[in-house]
């Protein structure tokens, strides 16, 4: 063999020996990377999700000691910038009305529904004078606002933070490798990492997974599994399946699967649950009017010293006002004319 012929042999080799690992380098996943995908399309995600009607509702299959218990509910939650309203509204066995909160301008409430109707729990003004309280009634409902702008990025699977751009962040998320896995013709991104995290009371838990992303739909979550052991001896395993559907460029969450199998050390016993969510979600083009966010609204009266500015007048009013006034005015120099005309024609008599 030739000098020649064999450079060439080598050649060849080391790029038939490169091209996997060209492959795989192209499918890796940094930390950093991801992390700041998510932080992005998240932000993006959130900046367009202002004025939105959601819906949501859960059932939970439980098997336990033998025992087959199902539990649901549901809710329908409306917000835009400063005001947010939800309504647990049916149960999974009698379908009634259970409870409602929200807040507006002037203030927050929080009712509850009995066989006489609703009444008053919980109840604050939004004083200017009282900023700190203000404050903490706001964040509590911007909590409850940001968990649903959230459920296309929320994993729910540590006490950490819910959301995975806040995992994945955390300085005890290490990612082990990474994949391209196709399904029905689309390709998928797939992480495999461990978690070390810190709980409360103390309790630590190491779990390890993966997590599957639709890069081509803002990075939401697909698939995740996930396996983990605390200090306690509990064991926890779980798989996850998120469906989407897109509507104005964002990805609005459909449905979440959920199979947990539950051991607890203390009883010896094995719990498993299955959880069935399904969504709907309206991108409504402009904002609610206040009194959607008010007791008023429930059929309550308003509290004293509460008024509220009138809306202002839509455009087409002030038309047809103007074409009424023209059409009496019209109206009225018709008949004066007839009335001119008619004693002008008896003085000539």
């Amino acid at each position: 063999m030739s000098l020649y012929k064999s450079f060439y042999l080598i050649i060849l080799f080391a790029i038939l020996a490169w091209f996997p690992f060209s492959i795989a380098a192209q499918e890796a996943i940094t930390k950093e990377f991801l992390s700041s995908m998510l932080t992005k399309e998240l932000e993006n995600y959130h900046n367009k999700f202002n004025i939105v009607h959601h819906r949501g509702e859960w059932k939970r299959t439980t098997t336990k000691d033998k025992k087959k218990l199902i539990y649901g509910r549901s809710y329908e939650t409306d917000y835009q910038p400063g005001m947010f309203r939800t309504i647990v509204n049916t149960d999974y066995k009698d379908h009634s009305v259970r409870g409602a909160s929200g807040v507006n301008s002037q203030y927050s409430f929080r009712i509850l529904h009995s066989s006489n109707g609703w009444y008053v729990k919980d109840f604050e003004f939004l004083e200017k004078e009282n900023e700190a309280k203000n404050e903490l009634i706001r964040k509590d409902y911007k909590r409850m606002e940001t968990s649903i702008k959230s459920l296309p990025y929320d994993l729910t699977l540590f006490e950490t933070d819910g959301t995975i751009e806040k995992i994945v962040q955390d300085k005890n998320f290490e990612i082990l490798k990474s994949e391209s896995v196709l399904e029905n013709g689309k390709n998928y991104r797939k992480i495999f990492f461990k978690f070390q995290e810190k709980k409360s009371e103390g309790i630590v838990s190491n779990s390890t997974g993966s997590i599957t992303f639709d890069s081509d739909l803002a990075w939401v979550i697909k698939y995740g599994e996930i396996a983990s052991l605390d200090s306690l001896g509990e064991k926890l395993t779980k798989t996850v399946m998120f469906e989407y559907e897109e509507k104005k460029e964002l990805p609005l969450l459909k449905s979440r699967k959920e199979h947990l199998v539950i051991y607890d050390p203390k009883t010896k016993e094995e719990v498993i649950m299955d959880l069935n969510f399904n969504f709907s979600t309206k991108l409504l083009d402009k904002p609610l009017p206040e009194s959607e966010f008010t007791l008023s609204h429930f059929g309550l009266p308003e509290p004293i010293g509460v008024t509220w500015p009138k809306p202002p007048t839509p455009p087409y009013v002030w038309l047809l006002r103007i074409a009424a006034g023209f059409a009496l005015l019209s109206c009225c120099f018709y008949l004066a004319n007839k009335i001119v005309n008619r004693k002008k024609n008896n003085t000539s008599i």
